[in-house]
């Protein structure tokens, strides 16, 4: 093999590292503390033309980020409550959410409650016409027989987090759709 065939492929392979990289610092950047001075970035493939969102102000624009995936084949939508912080700052950003019909029905979100930082979480499936009322997840007779077995087990209801995967009461409890 010829010198100018190896460093062909050398400068291949390194083309190829430097992209996994990129992708890498794209996909895991904000979890990994890497610091980002472009607000956005075009891909370095003008082909996959995608743009990688690296600003808060832009997603508080936008609602959603486009971002390519770890191998930088795909794109991968996140929208802006993935990126909150607190449990606070997600029941903030999703309190108004119409992705499904039940939000025309309900009569309150219900989020969670307890200790947000609790080792112990209690999910649900939805809330029921008790919950719906008073937002609070397990507050009908389901909730006080949850009440009773913390309490038998050493915890108090602020002791653990509660909530339910949907946030809006399907009506008349049927099976969510």
């Amino acid at each position: 093999m010829s010198e100018a065939m190896n460093n062909d492929r050398a400068e291949i392979i390194i083309g190829e590292m430097k992209r996994y990289v990129e992708n890498l610092e794209a996909f895991y950047g904000d979890k990994l503390g890497i610091d980002y001075s472009s607000v956005i970035k075009e891909s370095a493939d003008p082909e996959v033309n995608i743009k990688l969102v690296k600003s808060s102000n832009d997603l508080k624009e936008n609602k959603s980020v486009t971002e390519v995936d770890l191998f930088g084949n795909e794109k991968v939508i996140r929208e802006e409550w993935e990126f909150a912080e607190t449990i606070q700052e997600l029941e903030e950003k999703i309190k108004d959410c119409r992705k499904c019909e039940l939000w025309k029905t309900r009569t309150n979100f219900v989020f969670g409650v307890g200790n947000p930082k609790a080792d112990i979480v209690v999910i649900g499936e939805a809330p029921g016409a008790d919950e719906d009322l008073k937002g609070e997840p397990f507050v009908g007779r389901a909730g006080q027989l949850l009440n009773k077995i913390l309490e038998a087990t050493g915890f108090k209801r602020e002791d653990v987090f509660i909530c339910n995967i949907l946030k809006s009461r399907p009506p008349g409890n049927r099976n969510p759709l």
